[in-house]
């Protein structure tokens, strides 16, 4: 929940969000969800303001908590965050949020730091968007207390109006205990999206995911690719027909090896009363 308040010391703006999951909460008829008896309390608040001329438009400051009760602990975990929003006038914006604090996780009790950035815009019209996040805390792949580094990036460019070509990815980057960088993993995912009217649109991508053994960019590998499309076409009011196609490769001992190819046709059609 997000509220504004404009007063004498100009407009003032609150995020709060509360959740309590009970632990008999039965959720097999919705599907997995893995927060059953999870509490979060979430509050930040601070000064927001416009600006009527200059490079910068919008600027929000605001400082505030995080309280998380992981499933089956009685600890809370406690973290004081920063978050920083400043808009400017050419269109482009970025966002910066800092937490810090004692947190609890998986038996482990320790201090957590975090620092989440992002930033967007446009080129000539064409949409990018790329940030970062660095975290130290638990490496559930590796099963230990490390830091931890995710980039992203993501480009849209216009080729003509119906189609445009996008281009996105991340680069994951683990480090040990003892602070030695043991893997880097980039996914990097083409696409290319065709709108052929209002309600018919084709989108074709290929996920290509790669590992590299500690900074040794030299042996870099491809781990498994995935290529996919979807064929969406809105023929009736709320009335769609999908048409999807994926097939999924792992590495094997000399070639990507084929793990399956799947195909599905779907199709939501809404009956009027």
């Amino acid at each position: 929940m997000t509220s504004g308040y404009r007063g004498f010391l100009g407009s003032f703006f609150t995020k709060f969000a509360a959740e309590i999951v009970s632990d008999s909460f039965n959720v097999s008829e919705i599907g997995f969800v893995p927060w059953a008896g999870r509490k979060r309390i979430y509050l930040f608040s601070g000064p927001g303001k416009v600006f009527d001329e200059g490079f910068l438009r919008w600027l929000y400051i605001a400082p505030g908590i995080h309280l998380l009760q992981e499933p089956g602990d009685t600890n809370w975990s406690k973290l004081a965050g920063l978050q920083i929003n400043p808009s400017f006038r050419n269109r482009w914006g970025m966002a910066l949020d800092v937490y810090a604090g004692r947190y609890y996780e998986a038996d482990t009790n320790y201090v957590r730091r975090s620092v989440d950035f992002s930033m967007w815009g446009l080129i000539k019209g064409n949409n990018l968007n790329f940030g970062s996040n660095y975290s130290y805390g638990w490496n559930y792949r590796r099963n230990f207390l490390a830091h931890q580094l995710t980039n992203w990036f993501f480009f849209g460019y216009s080729v003509i109006p119906p189609m445009s070509i996008v281009m996105s990815g991340n680069l994951w980057i683990e480090w040990d205990t003892t602070n030695t960088i043991i893997a880097m993993t980039p996914r990097i995912r083409p696409r290319l999206d065709i709108r052929f009217s209002a309600d018919k649109s084709l989108a074709i991508f290929n996920d290509i995911l790669l590992e590299t053994p500690g900074t040794d960019i030299g042996e870099t590998r491809l781990i498994n690719n995935r290529f996919g499309f979807l064929f969406s076409w809105n023929f009736l009011p709320k009335s769609w027909l999908h048409v999807a196609l994926n097939d999924f490769r792992e590495r094997g001992v000399e070639k990507l090896e084929p793990i399956y190819t799947i195909g599905a046709i779907k199709i939501r059609y809404l009956l009027y009363f």
